[in-house]
């Protein structure tokens, strides 16, 4: 005869049965890690295709001067629009300061 467990609703089960059930959640798992393992390949290959592309990408760009000196241009340009950017943003915050200063001299007035 083999001991019976109580399971959580009360009812008794045999080792069998339990040994069932937990062969049963050991292949649930393993087919859940194994199905996220597969995402997780396929991810690594898309990366590692998108890296060999970029690289291909860079060779050719590297290879040209012509793209290279466009290139080089457009960064410096990319740079002269952060440095207007940062001062217009500098710009706002002083205007900011003067709006609420000039707010609250109306609030004192009224």
């Amino acid at each position: 005869m083999y001991p019976r467990q109580k399971s959580a609703g009360g009812v008794s089960k045999s080792s069998s049965q339990t040994s069932i059930d937990a062969n049963k959640e050991q292949r649930d798992l393993m087919q859940t890690l194994q199905n996220k393992n597969r995402l997780l390949l396929k991810e690594i290959r898309r990366l590692r295709d998108e890296h060999e592309e970029a690289s291909r990408s860079a060779a050719q760009i590297a290879q040209n001067p012509q793209l290279l000196a466009e290139l080089k241009l457009l960064r410096q340009r990319k740079d002269e629009l952060e440095l207007r950017m940062s001062a217009l943003q500098e710009s706002r915050r002083e205007l900011m300061v003067q709006l609420e200063g000039l707010m609250n001299l109306l609030k004192v007035s009224s």
